[in-house]
């Protein structure tokens, strides 16, 4: 769920919607998201997806993104993102199957010291009495890197976790 709650918390509703638009949205969407009511969160995203006018970004658009990247000292992220611009989809076809096919590597036999055996051990509450707000603070504050599979880099989520309006 982490991986689509910003995607769908925060879609703009409209190319041209302003801030008080976009907050009075956000927290509707957070109802939803509270009360359990993904499939109208998706719903509401799916029809402003539609709507979207679906071009292909500039030359200039990519090099004004890895520019920006750049400057704020995200490399990887720069370098993903120019890399991510020269590829695209093959259309599947049996060729292309059969291709992908080819290169997949064949199964290797399971090692027996590589599987978890027994029952999963169990972990005592004690563990976690020493996690608290200023522990989660200090590390948001220490993390670093570019986003993954959620789209949320270490600056969203310090933004997230170390902001003092959300509590």
């Amino acid at each position: 769920m982490t991986m689509i709650i910003f995607p769908l918390l925060l879609q703009k509703p409209s190319r041209n919607s302003k801030a008080k638009d976009h907050v009075a949205h956000l927290e509707k969407r957070l109802a939803l998201w509270r009360t359990g009511e993904i499939f109208k969160l998706l719903k509401e995203c799916t029809a402003i997806q539609a709507r979207l006018l679906s071009s292909k970004p500039s030359a200039k658009h990519n090099e004004q993104v890895f520019v920006r990247l750049m400057l704020q000292g995200k490399i990887s992220a720069a370098l993903k993102w120019i890399g991510s611009q020269r590829s695209g989809l093959l259309d599947v076809d049996d060729k292309v199957l059969i291709t992908l096919r080819d290169k997949h590597p064949k199964p290797a036999k399971v090692v027996s010291g590589a599987l978890l055996k027994g029952p999963a051990v169990d972990v005592e509450d004690v563990i976690f009495d020493n996690i608290d707000a200023d522990l989660i603070e200090r590390t948001a504050k220490s993390i670093s890197g570019a986003a993954g599979p959620s789209g949320a880099d270490a600056e969203i989520w310090q933004r997230i976790l170390c902001s003092k309006q959300i509590k």
